[in-house]
C-alpha cells in the first residue's frame, strides 16, 4: 500500500497551491478537492439552506471518494486537497455539533498523514482582497477563523503537522512539506534514491 496524504484548512490557507506544488515535486497523484461525479451535484447542494443535509452529501462524496483512493493506494501515492476534516470543521461550526461523534467511519480511507495549513487574521483579510470570496463560506474572514479554530480542535497530532502559511511563500511551504515527508519516510521523491 501507498501513501495517502490530505491538505486541510480554510480557504485562503494556500492548500491548493501548495498540494499540487508537493504533488509535482513529489511525483504523487493530485486528487481534487470533489469525486467527479459529485461536482454538478455540489453547486446546487451549496444553495441548499440545510446544512445537515449539506453535511451528508459531503459525507457521501468523502466515502465515494474513499473507495476511489483505496483502489488507487494499491499501485501510487495520492495527495488530496480536502478530505474528511474539511467536511467536520465547517458544518461543525455551521450546526453547532461534533458531527464527527455521530458519523460511520467505516467506509472512509484514514489518511496517513494531515497538513493542515494556518493562517494568521491578518494574512487572511490580506488574501481575502487579492482573490475575492467565491461563495458565502469564503466572504466572512471571522467565520474562517472559527472553522480555522475547529480545524486545531480536530486534528490528530500524531497524524498531522501543522505549518503557519501567514508569512510563508508556496514555495516555502511546499519545501517544508517535502522536507517532512522524507524524514518521516512517507514519500521519497523521484530524483531521490529509494531506501
Amino acid at each position: 500500500m501507498h501513501t495517502f496524504i490530505c491538505f486541510e484548512g480554510i480557504n485562503y490557507a494556500g492548500k491548493t497551491s501548495v498540494a499540487k506544488m508537493v504533488g509535482a515535486q513529489m511525483g504523487v497523484l493530485y486528487g481534487p478537492r470533489i469525486s467527479i461525479r459529485h461536482v454538478k451535484e455540489e453547486a446546487e447542494i451549496h444553495k441548499n439552506p440545510d446544512h445537515l443535509e449539506r453535511f451528508a452529501f459531503f459525507v457521501e462524496e468523502i466515502a465515494a471518494r474513499s473507495e476511489k483512493v483505496r483502489q488507487i493506494l494499491v499501485r501510487k501515492h495520492v495527495i488530496l486537497d480536502r478530505y474528511l476534516l474539511s467536511v467536520f470543521a465547517y458544518h461543525n461550526v455551521l450546526v453547532g455539533r461534533h458531527l464527527e461523534e455521530e458519523t460511520d467511519f467505516s467506509k472512509i480511507e484514514r489518511p496517513d498523514l494531515t497538513l493542515l495549513l494556518t493562517v494568521d487574521e491578518s494574512m487572511l483579510r490580506n488574501r481575502m482582497t487579492m482573490c475575492p470570496p467565491r461563495h458565502q463560506y469564503e466572504s466572512d474572514p471571522m467565520f474562517l477563523l472559527r472553522v480555522q479554530k475547529e480545524f486545531l480542535r480536530l486534528a490528530d497530532k500524531g497524524m498531522s503537522i501543522v505549518i503557519d502559511t501567514s508569512v510563508l511563500t508556496a514555495e516555502e511551504t511546499t519545501r517544508i512539506v517535502t522536507e517532512e515527508l522524507g524524514k518521516r519516510r512517507l514519500i521519497t521523491p523521484p530524483s531521490s534514491p529509494k531506501e
